[in-house]
Formats: C-alpha cells, sequence, structure tokens
C-alpha cells in the first residue's frame, strides 16, 4: 500500500473515531441534561400525620431534578387521587407524595360506607369490652350484653352470680372507632365503635341494652378474619 493511502486510511479512521466520539459524548449529555431536568411533583406542605385526611391546603407543588424523584411520586395532574385520601403514615413536610402513601382513595365520609338498607349506630365501649382498645374499623365482631353490676357486698357478689349475659348480634362490621374510620389510624383509647347494621338489628341493641340496664357499654368479641362460627349463647 502507497503512503498516501495509508495517509488516507489514518485520516479517515481518526475522522471516524472523532465522529463516534463526538456522538458518545452528545447522547451522554443529552441523557445527563433529561435527568438534572426539572420537574413538578405534590409534597406535603406540612407533617401529614397518619390516618388525617389530605386536604388540598396540605399539598404544594415542587420542582426538583428528575433523577431525585422516585418514578412512582404523584404530580399535579395526579392530585384527583388525593380526593378524600388519607394518610397511611406520617409524610414529613416537604416529603413527596406517593401511591403507597395513601390508605383511603375512597370518599372519606362516613355516609358513604354505609350499604342500602342499612344504618350506621354508634355504641358505648370501654376498654376492656373491646378487646383493650385493639378492636379497628373493617373489624367483625359479636355483641354480647350483661347486667349492669351492682356495688361488690355479699348480698350482690351472691346476684351479680346469676348475672344474664345476651348475645344481641353476631358477624357485625365495625365502621368506626371514635371518629376514626382508618383501620391504620392507631387509636390509643376510645370509649364508642360505630356498627354497620339494619335498622332490625338496631332496635334489638337498644332494646338489650335497656333490659339489662348496661347503658355504660357492650363487650365485643373479635372475630377472625375467617370465622363463621356462631357464638354459645
Amino acid at each position: 500500500m502507497k503512503p498516501t493511502h495509508f495517509a488516507i486510511v489514518a485520516v479517515a479512521s481518526g475522522l471516524l473515531a472523532a465522529i463516534g466520539t463526538e456522538l458518545y459524548l452528545g447522547t451522554r449529555q443529552r441523557t445527563l441534561e433529561r435527568a438534572y431536568e426539572p420537574v413538578e411533583i405534590l409534597v406535603a406542605a406540612s407533617t401529614i400525620a397518619a390516618g388525617d385526611e389530605i386536604q388540598p391546603d396540605r399539598v404544594q407543588i415542587a420542582r426538583l431534578s428528575q433523577c431525585l424523584v422516585q418514578p412512582d411520586a404523584l404530580q399535579p395532574a395526579d392530585r384527583v387521587l388525593l380526593d378524600g385520601a388519607r394518610a397511611r403514615r406520617e409524610i414529613p413536610a416537604g416529603s413527596p407524595l406517593r401511591p403507597n402513601d395513601l390508605a383511603d382513595h375512597g370518599p372519606a365520609d362516613l355516609v358513604h360506607r354505609i350499604a342500602a338498607g342499612r344504618r350506621a349506630m354508634t355504641v358505648p365501649v370501654s376498654r376492656v369490652t373491646s378487646v383493650s382498645n385493639l378492636v379497628r374499623p373493617g373489624d367483625r365482631v359479636d355483641l354480647l350484653v350483661a347486667d349492669q353490676p351492682r356495688d361488690w357486698e355479699p348480698q350482690a357478689a351472691a346476684a351479680d352470680a346469676r348475672a344474664s349475659v345476651e348475645v344481641v348480634l353476631e358477624d357485625v362490621e365495625i365502621l368506626a372507632v371514635d371518629r376514626a374510620m382508618d383501620p391504620t389510624a392507631l387509636q390509643q383509647e376510645y370509649d364508642t365503635v360505630t356498627i354497620h347494621v339494619t335498622p332490625a338489628d338496631a332496635s334489638k341493641v337498644l332494646a338489650a341494652m335497656s333490659r339489662h340496664g348496661s347503658w355504660s357499654g357492650l363487650t365485643l368479641l373479635l372475630r377472625s378474619r375467617d370465622s363463621e362460627a356462631v357464638a354459645t349463647r
């Protein structure tokens, strides 16, 4: 091969290498530019406690580099997902909102949770009668009522030994504890629960409590998720 041919090949190789390098660097630069391109996402304007409804004024838009944003971070177009939603866990101020942060995508009002032909009824309970306040919305329980205990005296103790207990209702859904309707919201103490009943069931509960003089509360028997057993009368 003549020297001129070697020179031509060398120049051509150099040009190809230069073009390849230019293309690589250009692609790399565009990739970096996209990674640092700002995107708008929804973040907590202030700390949102677990169980709190995510009101519009508690959310704001933030601009962050795309490389710093989780792929599932909610964007302004996703505000519809926040309608009636509650926080599954505490969301610190400034933190991006993500679908896993939302405990409830449905309406938050109790009225939307009541099935046709049924009613919501609130009844009193205590820490002891509510399984140490461990009953949560969505759980199913049996309702029992007992004669109201009297003052501790020998004569009263003998009478209380014959006190009657009545199974009022079985397999009843808990809609709320106090004012909390989200099962993931930890409610440390409560003294009322709201149950999902028919009008006839509501009358039965009131009648039983009146007969037993037990206006201070019902006893809840927590059922397992797959329980089909009938409470023993």
